[in-house]
């Protein structure tokens, strides 16, 4: 190995190290960045929940039997 590789090897490692280093930081920030748009879609959720009936259900005390 050369003086030249040597120093690139290093070099190339303290830029690891140093970009390790910030991925615990840049994971909190992605889920706090997370939560905001995981509360809208359970909001949106519950707003079709409530806006829109869902098919195949039978309401209580109807029938779609005709009796002859």
């Amino acid at each position: 190995m050369t003086l030249t590789t040597v120093l690139a090897a290093i070099g190339g490692i303290v830029i690891v190290i140093g970009a390790v280093a910030r991925i615990p930081h840049a994971m909190a920030e992605l889920v706090r960045a997370c939560v905001p748009v995981i509360g809208a879609c359970h909001e949106l959720r519950a707003a079709f929940g409530r806006s829109v009936p869902q098919t195949g259900r039978k309401e209580s005390g109807t029938s779609t039997r005709h009796l002859t």
